[in-house]
């Protein structure tokens, strides 16, 4: 059910409609969290609901709603466990945080992102994250990151694969050849 409610926002994030995504995603994520309350694993973070939030993200960055945005990367912040350790999940708990940096162009934030939670096993993940470089940025940055601290860790998946517009591009872009999966 949270899935199937998240859907319509693949339709309204490209053609821009924020407040439908937002309103859509919010159905998703909550309907997520409440399945999780059901279960042993509540208090984790629901890989439905992260997928939702990010989503959700998204449309609020884009009104420039950035404390609605920043109360979805606490609540991610907060989050100790997952209840899947897929790469939908980690992919969520990368892209949340990447997202309210660099749509914010914040990149003394994007700097010191780390991984979080710090114990998911973010090594069985090697192409989920990439180092960002902002213009003029010193070239020493494009070496690996360790497992403990990367200086900005960005999901390749929201440069290569992303449903979402690659940060900085407008939705339109979806429109004009851009192809990404879905």
């Amino acid at each position: 059910m949270p899935h199937a409610l998240h859907m319509p926002s693949h339709i309204f994030t490209r053609l821009g409609l924020w407040q439908e995504a937002i309103a859509t995603n919010r159905a998703s994520a909550t309907a997520a969290k409440n399945e999780l309350r059901a279960t042993s694993t509540a208090g984790a973070g629901s890989s439905n609901a992260l997928h939702a939030m990010d989503y959700m993200i998204y449309g609020h960055l884009q009104l420039a709603q950035e404390q609605a945005a920043k109360r979805i990367v606490d609540e991610v912040q907060a989050i100790q466990t997952t209840d899947a350790d897929g790469l939908d999940a980690a992919y969520a708990l990368a892209a949340i945080p990447a997202r309210y940096a660099l749509e914010r162009h914040r990149w003394d934030e994007a700097m010191g992102l780390q991984l979080h939670p710090k114990d998911l096993a973010w090594d069985r993940f090697p192409s989920a994250g990439l180092i960002l470089r902002p213009p003029g940025a010193d070239a020493r940055l494009a070496a690996p990151p360790d497992s403990s601290h990367t200086t900005a860790v960005l999901p390749a998946a929201l440069v290569t694969h992303s449903p979402l517009p690659r940060v900085g591009e407008p939705p339109s872009a979806l429109a004009n050849g851009r192809s990404c999966a879905a």
